[in-house]
Parts: C-alpha cells; structure tokens; sequence
C-alpha cells in the first residue's frame, strides 16, 4: 500500500480524448487510502476535467475504507458534452 498524503492545491488539468477506446484519464486517483491508513486525500484546489472518458477523483476500495475529501475551496469543473458534476 502506499503511504503518504495527497493534497491538491493547485489547478488538474485533464485533457485526454478517449473517443478510441475505454481508457480514463484521472486528476486523483487512490486506492485503499484515507483516514483507515492515517492518511489525507484532499482536493483544496482546482480540478478541470475536459474531453471524453476523463475522471475528476476516483476512489476504490477493495477491503478498506478508502476516502478523498474535497474542501469548501476544492471545486471540479466538468466541461464537454455529458458531463456529470
């Protein structure tokens, strides 16, 4: 498992076109993180998600409690057509 925080406070910028296939593209993505492994994954920044098939935060867990949090000054901006805020 990975070890350590994770805190955006600045812009994510996700551009990735996935017209061609089924591949994502993530702004944050944990697994098996958060507070179960004395953890912080926040977002207290930006996070623009742009094209098709791009994921602003993605979180899965398999036998934890995975969390990602995101702050009153935390936002992401889902732009294009079928976005789902």
């Amino acid at each position: 498992n990975a070890t350590g925080n994770v805190l955006n406070t600045g812009n994510i910028v996700i551009n990735g076109n996935g017209d061609a296939g089924n591949n994502k593209n993530y702004g944050i993505s944990v697994r098996d993180s958060g507070t179960e492994n004395n953890q912080e994954i926040r977002n207290d920044g930006k996070i623009n998600v742009n094209g098709t098939n791009n994921v602003g935060i993605h979180v899965s867990a398999n036998n934890k409690n995975a969390e990602v949090t995101t702050s009153a000054t935390g936002s992401i901006i889902v732009g294009g057509t079928g976005g789902i805020n």
